[in-house]
């Protein structure tokens, strides 16, 4: 399971954009967060239970607003998860 903990901060003002998690250069499905700033700040949490193999995956979180201005300070956390029988 991956765990993605994203603060955002636009001092300048108050801009609408999107955030989502990517393996290996794909696309996660369902991981696609809009968000609006209220007083220039916000976070969001977005989770995945995507498959991956433990070395050579690449895991990222990206990030785009409308005027380019946003910072995004991400935490990244990987859960190992076993199967259930």
């Amino acid at each position: 399971m991956i765990w993605a903990q994203v603060n955002l901060d636009d001092s300048l003002n108050e801009p609408a954009g999107n955030c989502g998690m990517l393996l290996n250069g794909t696309a996660l499905p369902n991981t696609g967060t809009a968000f609006t700033l209220k007083s220039g700040t916000g976070n969001l949490t977005i989770v995945s239970a995507a498959t991956f193999t433990a070395s050579g995956s690449t895991i990222e979180v990206d990030c785009e607003d409308g005027d380019n201005t946003t910072l995004a300070n991400v935490n990244l956390s990987l859960v190992t998860v076993d199967a259930l029988n």
